[in-house]
């Protein structure tokens, strides 16, 4: 009765998304941006994807599939649609016109999730500026309704608008906001100048949101940093320490990555979020399921020649799915070492804490993929069956002509109804009515040819 009165109260939302034909998405292309909906507290109820050669430029999908989102919609009873990609500001007011709901994009979506969970003050001010720098370019405003009139000589006529006002205030907001994390920065600068000073080594936790980063901080350092199954948990970062090998090493919990398609690349973030950073040795966290995405990431942090080693999450849920991790093969590939456990197990802890010791500069990888073995889809039985494919088909082949053209079929005793019963009926209704009106030549080319034809055609159409 609990989970029920909350669903109700959760924001109902539909996700919708375009798909590059020429690439393959697998079975649940949105299943990530259903996860970062229930992070913000959504309940999806919905899901709408369409595949095209690139996005259109006045409704991001199709103008008709635009239409049916707003009946889906409303059969639903969703207020929100939230796509799977940044949106122009048109696109957002084009939808928004055409559905009558809400639409936010992904890049929205994620920047809500930090703004519900940023604590710190560096977290709080990054936030707010990726918010303020989101929402510059989508200001619209009333024109010159809202302007203030100036007075006297070259100030007659409309003045600045409230929107221009509004632009300006949100620059010059941005610009107070990078000064700040600018000071918040340098703090953090002189932190670590220190413990280069004293010669503590400073080890790095990175990867993409949800992937178990801050678990495995709390299971090295034994502290208890917020953790959770949902995106975004941890917003700031988070600084601790643990003995390695009989000395003292710093730790770093960093934010949880995310790639906006179209506006952020793997490249992008490592430069943003590690080589800024002052780390001795990166290790990067990732489930089990996603280490083909991270594998990207991986191969762009190591081109800068930083000791890197990667800690596959949650193997053995995996596993028993039916997957599969080949980690010797995942460090061929990547050139790095791979750790394969779970960061909850205290023994897998200590055996990745002997592995860190022997963590060397990154060195050139195969590029091989045959490193894992994802589980098997329900669809994958059928897709992959050839023997039961053809039997389906030839089943659905025979019932079609079936009962198209079978003796006992539906349709033929409703091509029947239609010639013995109503085409005879009304030639006999036109025989009485017109018998002795007409000539028989009239009458029978009204009864043979007009009704007779039109039943004929009747008969055939079941």
């Amino acid at each position: 009765q609990v989970t029920d009165k909350l669903q109700e109260e959760a924001e109902k939302v539909i996700l919708a998304g375009v798909l590059d034909i020429r690439k393959d998405h697998g079975p649940s292309p949105l299943a990530e941006l259903a996860e970062l909906a229930e992070s913000a507290g959504a309940l999806v109820v919905g899901e709408v994807t369409q595949r095209r050669d690139a996005p259109d430029s006045k409704y991001y999908i199709g103008g008709g599939l635009a239409k049916d989102l707003c009946l889906q919609r409303q059969a639903l009873g969703a207020s929100t649609i939230i796509f799977d990609d940044e949106l122009s500001p048109s696109q957002i007011r084009n939808l928004e016109n055409v559905t009558g709901a809400r639409v936010i994009d992904r890049t929205a979506l994620i920047l809500d999730i930090f703004a519900a969970r940023a604590k710190s003050t560096e977290g709080r001010l990054q936030v707010e500026l990726a918010q303020q720098k989101y929402r510059l370019p989508r200001l619209t405003g009333r024109g010159i309704e809202l302007s203030r009139l100036g007075g006297g000589i070259g100030t007659r006529g409309p003045g600045e608008t409230q929107l221009e006002t509004d632009k300006r205030y949100i620059r010059s907001r941005i610009q107070k906001l990078r000064e700040n994390l600018e000071d918040v920065r340098k703090v953090r600068a002189e932190q670590r100048r220190r413990r280069q000073k004293n010669d503590l080594p400073v080890v790095a936790l990175v990867g993409y949101t949800n992937a178990g980063k801050s678990t495995l901080f709390n299971s090295l350092t034994g502290e208890s940093r917020r953790v959770g199954n949902w995106h975004g948990v941890t917003v700031d970062e988070g600084e601790g320490s643990f003995n390695l090998g009989g000395k003292r090493v710093s730790l770093v919990d960093l934010p949880g990555l995310y790639t906006v398609r179209g506006s952020e690349n793997e490249e992008s973030v490592a430069e943003k979020f590690l080589v800024k950073g002052d780390y001795d040795i990166i290790v990067i966290v990732t489930e089990a399921k996603t280490v083909k995405r991270t594998a990207r990431l991986v191969r762009e942090i190591k081109a800068y020649g930083k000791p890197v080693i990667l800690f596959v999450n949650l193997v053995k849920e995996f596993e028993k799915r039916g997957g599969k991790i080949f980690a010797d093969k995942l460090s061929s590939s990547l050139g790095v070492p791979v750790f394969a456990g779970e960061a909850i197990d205290k023994t897998d802890v200590e055996k990745f804490k002997a592995r860190l010791l022997s963590v060397e500069s990154p060195r050139k990888g195969d590029g091989n993929e045959d490193y894992v073995v994802y589980p098997k889809t329900n669809a994958d039985g059928i897709k992959y069956n050839p023997i039961f494919g053809c039997s389906c088909f030839l089943v659905a082949v025979f019932l079609t002509f079936y009962l198209a053209f079978g003796r006992y079929s539906p349709a033929t005793y409703a091509g029947r109804f239609f010639t013995d019963y109503l085409g005879v009926k009304l030639t006999k209704m036109v025989i009485t009515a017109l018998s002795g009106r007409v000539s028989p030549f009239i009458l029978g080319l009204i009864t043979e040819g007009i009704i007779g034809g039109t039943f004929s055609v009747l008969e055939f159409l079941p």
